[in-house]
């Protein structure tokens, strides 16, 4: 009789320890906004769910076809392509794994746009708490204080976070995934007539009625 109730408490205790064990979607947020903020993007990669990354890659994969098939006139410079995309160009996204297409791009992107790195670190955060939808997915509620010299902005923000297994995970957000997806049409949106050095701007035709 004592055998069974010892091995009963033995996996009673186990997975309480395991409970126990894993990240409130509190401690998750923080720590991805923490790591976003210090520019840590393999820690960042780390908490986010596998469909976040999936998604990114999936954006990112749109982003590398629209360039590859854009006219030569609307076509990213390929230094700039270097600079966002590495020296694989926008080819390396095909067959890159999708954390590895995050942490590379981001890199790449806030090296090239210093002022998301800065923006970021000074940005101060409060977890206030989190709101339940069903039971595999949650909502962390946070305030975020940007401050620059005497101004302060201060807005409430959300982070999705889903269960991968037994952990919390954050959803790809909104803020990103409209960063990504804008930067993707500047990348191949028309440029304007260039006119050579010394010569006037054309002038304007006269006006129709």
């Amino acid at each position: 009789m004592m055998k069974p109730l010892f091995f009963s408490l033995l996996v009673a205790l186990g997975i309480s320890a395991l409970c126990h064990g894993s990240e409130t979607p509190e401690e998750v947020a923080h720590t991805y906004i923490r790591a976003l903020a210090d520019s840590q993007l393999n820690l960042v990669a780390d908490e986010m769910h596998p469909a976040a990354l999936e998604r990114f890659k999936a954006i990112l994969s749109g982003i590398a076809q629209a360039i590859t098939s854009a006219p030569a006139e609307r076509k990213p410079s390929p230094k700039l392509v270097s600079a966002l995309f590495g020296d694989g160009g926008v080819e390396s996204v095909k067959d890159s794994p999708p954390r590895e297409t995050f942490v590379r791009f981001m890199s790449n992107l806030t090296t090239f746009l210093p002022q998301i790195r800065d923006m970021a670190a000074g940005t101060e955060h409060e977890i206030i708490g989190h709101v339940d939808e069903g039971g595999n997915i949650t909502h962390v509620v946070f305030r975020a204080t940007l401050k620059r010299g005497k101004t302060e902005l201060t807005k409430m923000d959300v982070l999705s976070l889903k269960r991968d297994g037994e952990e919390w995970k954050v959803l790809l957000t909104d803020d990103m995934e409209g960063l990504i997806l804008n930067l993707g049409q500047q990348l191949t949106a028309p440029r304007p007539p260039t006119h050579p050095p010394g010569q006037p701007t054309p002038a304007p035709g006269p006006a129709t009625k």
